[in-house]
């Protein structure tokens, strides 16, 4: 699940995101907002939202990796990373 001003994240990091992640990570997969795992995010209140990428290793390091990439599929307009910044900024055009 991607956050994009479209579709903005629905799911809380402390009571959803979390423990879902800790129970892929225990069964062998991985969990991301795509750029850091999930359980490393510094919790900053129980209403924070998050990105999130689930499944296994391999899935989920290669459509991070996806994201990164400049003219990505994710938007067009260009590396993950640039997006979100562009969201936060509020400089996005739909």
């Amino acid at each position: 699940m991607l956050n994009t001003i479209a579709h903005p994240s629905r799911l809380s990091l402390l009571y959803e995101i979390c423990p879902l992640a800790f129970l892929i990570e225990k069964a062998g997969g991985s969990a991301s907002d795509g750029v850091i795992p999930v359980l490393d995010i510094k919790i900053e209140g129980y209403k924070q939202k998050v990105n999130f990428i689930a499944g296994s290793k391999e899935d989920v390091e290669y459509i991070s990796e996806e994201l990164q990439q400049e003219g990505n599929e994710s938007g067009k307009k260009g590396s993950y990373a640039q997006l979100l910044a562009m969201q936060k900024q509020g400089s996005f055009v739909v």
